[in-house]
């Protein structure tokens, strides 16, 4: 949503359960290290992969605020990053934040959209969300870009890529909407309760 913070590298790491709690203690090791290191902190990865046909997925981004912003950034643009990590020496003992900069930075909402056209399906209502903030944020990457010149895919580049992959199911998928949209409400704990019938 406009107006929403950045999260910088100087930003304050909060544990929310175990595994979050281990990354932050590995963190702290690796800093001590005498050996040069990067720590990334890495936006959300959307490639339109078989993970996003899970309903499992779906339940969760079902939970989560239309208006919670997420960075998005490429594959590509990560490894990238990787390798120009490793090759340049301003990169090393830096924590750096890899996201796809202005141009990826989208809501849950907005990614719900781009899965609601993969099914060729309408939008859904208010009511099918829930009010959850998600653990993700839009992100100051200004310095990493600049020591790794890494980003190169926009929001609509990935768009273009999840659609592109399941062009050939569109159609197909038509005839099931009404069956399908059923479906997907049916995995929705806030349009369920709305309903009175969680």
């Amino acid at each position: 949503p406009a107006g929403s913070p950045l999260v910088t590298a100087e930003s304050p790491v909060v544990a929310t359960d175990h595994y979050t709690a281990h990354k932050i203690e590995c963190q702290s090791i690796l800093r001590e290290a005498k050996l040069p290191w990067v720590l990334f902190r890495i936006g959300v990865m959307a490639e339109g992969n078989q993970s996003a046909a899970d309903p499992d997925v779906f339940r969760m981004m079902f939970e989560i605020a239309p208006d919670s912003p997420m960075e998005l950034v490429h594959a590509t643009d990560v490894a990238l990053a990787t390798v120009r990590a490793v090759e340049r020496p301003e990169a090393h003992r830096k924590v750096l934040l890899l996201g796809g900069g202005k141009r990826c930075q989208v809501t849950n909402g907005d990614m719900f959209e781009v899965a609601c056209q993969a099914m060729g399906l309408d939008r859904f209502p208010r009511e099918a969300f829930g009010d959850e903030a998600y653990n993700t944020c839009w992100m100051d990457t200004s310095e990493s870009q600049r020591i790794l010149e890494f980003q190169r895919h926009s929001f609509d580049d990935i768009r273009g890529e999840i659609l592109g992959r399941v062009r050939f199911l569109t159609p197909l998928l038509l005839p099931l909407r009404p069956i399908l949209r059923r479906y997907l409400l049916g995995l929705s704990e806030p349009y369920r309760k709305s309903r009175g019938s969680a």
